[in-house]
């Protein structure tokens, strides 16, 4: 875990090194592929494991549980954080 959070964090430092409008523009179109490459082969590694093949039924219910609830979080939390924008731009 450690050795994913500092991989993030050398890509934020060089990324605000080389903070250049064309290699920005050339990150943004090299990202999505690497993006779908990635998804692409953690599909095949779920594909290739049994134990998550014959529970899928029960992630799945458990997956959508966890995505609704962070959805509403989120929601509740945007519009909280929107309606005490509002009310400090009001008081300015």
């Amino acid at each position: 875990m450690i050795k994913l959070i500092l991989t993030m964090l050398a890509g934020i430092i060089i990324g605000k090194i080389i903070s250049h409008k064309k290699t920005t523009t050339l990150f943004s179109k090299i990202i999505f592929p690497i993006v779908l490459i990635l998804l692409f082969f953690m599909g095949v590694a779920i594909g290739d494991n049994e134990v998550i093949l014959n529970s899928f039924s029960s992630l799945g219910m458990q997956a959508f549980i966890i995505t609704m609830g962070a959805v509403a979080g989120a929601s509740v939390g945007g519009f909280l954080v929107y309606k005490l924008l509002l009310k400090y731009k009001k008081i300015r």
